[in-house]
């Protein structure tokens, strides 16, 4: 069996003030040997075991993976994972985007659940459904691409995330929560992608209680850049989000991604991208899903 891989590129379904953007699905069938070296993503990533055994690493250190196990990676979390050679590991995974188009006070029984998978960027935990049949489904769906077959996964994404969530809510006795402690790369990462305020390397160090050289080795180690590089990837990794939406200026982007000015915002964008955020919104809007109530 080959892996198989499918992208959805600017699909996205709403639940409360949650946007939820499917950005990839893969089947890893059990073959040997296989692994994937330690990388991370900007979004999270929901692995489910469903046979074999295999080994996940990451900065905390080894995790034995067997059938039945899943683990979440949210954004930033560094991890890789081998696939056993008596037992090959077989693995079913979704990467999705979760962004916020408003806050609310209250969330639904559904937000409140997409809250709690946010709220865990790394999390080990056994599961009790059938991953692989969901999944299946969804890449099924994918490959025929019949009459509102985005409609399908939107449907079959809520229930694969309300399942999941449940996992994490209902923690067996003895299985502990693996979350990212609150460490250096945490609090980077909180740091860096909070928009709302105005990003202060001496502020930022002092959180850190390191010095500015320290803290410059530092961000250059954990995302292989500088921090005034890793402050703009962000901004304009959020600017995308809302140019996709359509709906907001692009004066009120730069404000809300924290440039000075829609000049300099335009600038730094077509020297990232390559085109003008302008025509970024023309050719990347929303292929949205209609809005699923549950």
């Amino acid at each position: 069996m080959k892996r198989i891989d499918v992208d959805f590129p600017d699909t996205c379904i709403n639940i409360d003030d949650y946007r939820i953007a499917i950005l990839h699905l893969s089947h890893e069938p059990p073959r040997r040997p296989w692994n994937i070296e330690t990388h991370s993503h900007n979004s999270y990533e929901i692995h489910y075991i469903t046979s074999g055994t295999g080994l996940l690493h990451t900065e905390q250190g080894e995790h034995l993976l067997t059938a039945g196990t899943m683990y979440i990676t949210g954004p930033d979390v560094r991890h890789g994972q081998t696939s056993g050679t008596d037992n090959p590991m077989e693995e079913y995974c979704i990467n999705i985007a979760i962004t916020h188009t408003q806050r609310r006070e209250r969330h639904s029984e559904t937000g409140r659940l997409i809250e709690l998978i946010e709220s865990n960027p790394f999390a080990v935990r056994p599961y009790d459904f059938d991953a692989a049949a969901s999944i299946g489904r969804m890449l099924q769906i994918a490959g025929q691409r019949r009459s509102a077959w985005l409609d399908q996964i939107g449907h079959c994404l809520i229930s694969l995330l309300i399942d999941t969530a449940r996992c994490l809510e209902e923690q067996p006795a003895g299985m502990t929560v693996s979350k990212q402690p609150i460490s250096r790369t945490r609090t980077l990462d909180q740091y860096l992608r909070n928009t709302q305020i105005k990003q202060n390397p001496d502020q930022l160090a002092s959180r850190l209680c390191v010095g500015r050289r320290q803290l410059r080795r530092i961000v250059k180690q954990q995302y292989g850049m500088t921090l005034n590089e890793k402050i703009t990837a962000v901004r304009l990794e959020n600017a995308c989000q809302l140019l996709r939406d359509g709906t907001i200026g692009i004066a009120d982007v730069a404000q809300r991604c924290g440039f000075g000015s829609a000049s300099y915002f335009s600038h730094c964008f077509k020297k990232h991208y390559g085109v003008s955020p302008l025509a970024y919104r023309r050719n990347h809007k929303n292929k949205e899903l209609p809005h699923v109530d549950v």
